[in-house]
């Protein structure tokens, strides 16, 4: 029996699909960064996929600099979690804290905006992507 996923014309291509990406929290730790997507998937955290002999750390680094143009330090795992990107097709997503320490703030051309969110305001106003929220919610518990 083969999984539906199987289907699709880009299966195997890929050497995994596995994401890293930081919960960037700024100095006090009340706000978190974010960024909306251009797709419409909505708001997530600065990250991407593991490129070959990268490690998750360095993958949710770069990231982070690439998506946000900020430069984060003392990243710490928050978890690993089973989502589905997309396209439907599972992926682990590898969700690291990290602090903000420089860069101005800019999008990149996956993004159409870019803010520090309150934490207890997340809910209330956002649409978060790729089940964001078990990830912030893990994290806050952590804190």
């Amino acid at each position: 029996m083969t999984s539906d996923y199987t289907n699709n014309k880009n299966f195997g291509q890929d050497i995994c699909n596995i994401g890293a990406g930081c919960i960037v929290t700024n100095h006090t730790k009340n706000k978190i960064l974010l960024i909306e997507r251009k797709d419409g998937e909505g708001w997530c955290v600065p990250g991407g996929n593991l490129l070959l002999g990268e490690s998750p750390e360095i993958t949710a680094i770069r990231e982070t600099k690439e998506e946000t143009n900020t430069e984060v330090k003392n990243i710490k795992l928050i978890g690993i979690y089973s989502v589905k990107d997309k396209k439907g097709i599972p992926k682990l997503s590898i969700i690291y804290e990290a602090k903000y320490i420089r860069g101005k703030l800019k999008i990149n051309h996956e993004s159409k905006n870019i803010k520090w969110v309150s934490v207890s305001s997340r809910r209330k106003n956002l649409h978060l992507a790729f089940g964001l929220e078990k990830a912030i919610t893990d994290w806050w518990n952590k804190k």
